[in-house]
């Protein structure tokens, strides 16, 4: 894979990340670990074959909540499109979905196939983040923290030393927060604190949301970090 590639998939990697998501907190959590696994045991970068009893210990749920609950997992994960790029129609887009097979063989063996439309971004993935990366995510314990995390850490790659800085309605929309918390106080006090709580909790990243005011109402955040493992790509042209 030449400079070039790479510095495409990673840039494919940041698109992903900064659209809606309509996954919920333990579909996301699901293809995080997936993407992990297949990195590390899945030549293609495709297919992922785990147990019951390993996929209930990594997720810390019963084995029997595990029984119940992965089929609707399954079914997000193969329902769930997401459109990268602009949010005007009118500009580039594409359309990605994370899988195209999954089944269980009546023994304690789950299957896992990632759709082939994601299989750059999981080169993307391999190139930016180590194992920590994905580890972080599973202990998570808000929606908002995997989604903050995520966006923060492809920027850092992209702008390593820099404090990332984004506008409220862009937040709203990359957390699918559009129509929760309207008050943007209380947008900041449950999404946005709530979030780096949950990151300075298990994370090696330590965060601080700073709000930018325009008057008095907060227009921007900017995340201030500290003791970040930064992560190690590849020495890629980023001009």
């Amino acid at each position: 894979m030449d400079n070039k590639e790479n510095l495409e998939n990673c840039r494919f990697v940041l698109a992903v990340m900064k659209t809606k998501q309509d996954l919920r907190f333990q579909a996301l959590r699901l293809i995080h670990y997936i993407i992990y696994r297949v990195i590390c045991d899945d030549q293609d970068l495709q297919t992922f074959q785990g147990s019951v009893t390993e996929l209930a210990e990594e997720f810390q749920i019963p084995r029997s909540n595990l029984y119940r609950d992965i089929d609707s997992l399954s079914d997000q994960l193969h329902s769930t499109s997401m459109i990268t790029g602009h949010k005007d129609p009118r500009k580039s887009w594409k359309i990605v979905t994370w899988m195209s097979k999954s089944g269980y063989d009546g023994k304690g063996l789950y299957t896992f196939k990632l759709s082939y439309s994601i299989v750059d971004y999981v080169k993307g993935i391999k190139q930016m983040f180590d194992e920590e990366f994905h580890l972080t995510i599973l202990k998570f314990s808000s929606i908002y923290a995997i989604r903050i995390y995520e966006i923060v850490s492809a920027d850092r790659f992209f702008q390593r030393g820099v404090n990332p800085e984004y506008e409220i309605d862009d937040l709203r929309y990359w957390l699918d927060c559009e129509k929760k918390y309207k008050k943007t106080n209380d947008f900041y006090k449950y999404v946005i604190e709530t979030a780096v709580r949950d990151i300075n909790s298990y994370s090696s990243t330590k965060m601080t949301a700073v709000t930018i005011k325009v008057g008095r109402i907060i227009s921007r955040i900017r995340f201030e970090l500290s003791s970040d493992k930064q992560p190690e790509g590849p020495n890629l042209d980023l001009a």
